[in-house]
């Protein structure tokens, strides 16, 4: 008999996206973590490094993306559809612990930043085409 042999396949990307901060608050955050899911089924996660994000202003957020193609690949036939209607839908649920600041500092306060987005993706130009997100802080 032959020996059973298992792949697993995973793909991680280092990433820079650009966060933009429209409160009067500063946040200042610590490791986040980014669930992505496909159809249900979580295809990757995204970890974040810590940062820094201005009142009224935007910086640059570090992260790494691991996909695992494995679990991509047990919705084979939806996403070979999805790829020939020319988008493919999926969600991420987000969460960030950091603090906000006020008044330069003076008030400082404990918060879990959480969003949870649905987006469609293009294909073949990769761009998001639509994106529907719930966002909230959690003092």
């Amino acid at each position: 008999s032959f020996p059973v042999i298992r792949v697993d396949l995973n793909i991680t990307l280092d990433l820079k996206i650009l966060v933009e901060n429209p409160n009067h608050a500063s946040f200042k955050h610590g490791l986040g973590n980014s669930l992505l899911t496909y159809r249900g089924n979580q295809v990757g996660e995204v970890n974040m490094d810590p940062g820094y994000i201005p009142a009224m202003g935007s910086s640059n957020l570090s992260c790494r993306l691991t996909l695992d193609i494995d679990e991509l690949a047990l919705n084979m036939a939806q996403l070979i559809g999805d790829v020939l209607a020319g988008e493919v839908v999926m969600e991420t649920n987000t969460r960030i612990p950091g603090r906000v600041s006020f008044l330069g500092g003076l008030i400082k306060k404990h918060v879990v930043a959480i969003s949870e987005c649905q987006m469609a993706i293009g294909v073949p130009d990769m761009k998001i085409q639509r994106e529907d997100c719930k966002r909230q802080a959690k003092f």
